[in-house]
């Protein structure tokens, strides 16, 4: 009874892992999406702090609808990370 209740949980693991996968996929696309709008609307001569990545906690470079991207952008970077440490957790216990 003990192997039907391991096999669950591995199966389980595994679902939730690849889920966490295609998670992160989606999340870099909608990071890319943010990023690339907020770029768009940064004040005229501001464009080249685009190349830095400290561009993300600078709300000064920004019009107004582009401090709204930005600040998505930033979620979504957080949740990548959150992500990304789930996925080696996941991976970790479900491919041991």
């Amino acid at each position: 009874m003990q192997m039907v209740g391991d096999g669950f949980l591995l199966m389980l693991l595994t679902m939730s892992f690849w889920l966490s996968v295609v998670l992160f996929f989606v999340g870099v696309i909608a990071y890319a999406f943010f990023a690339l709008n907020a770029i768009a609307f940064m004040k005229p001569g501001k464009t080249w702090m685009a190349w830095f990545p400290v561009w993300l906690v600078m709300p000064s470079l920004f019009e107004e609808q582009g401090n709204w991207y930005r600040l998505a952008a930033l979620k979504v970077t957080v949740l990548l990370g959150v992500d990304l440490a789930l996925v080696v957790l996941l991976a970790n216990l479900a491919y041991e």
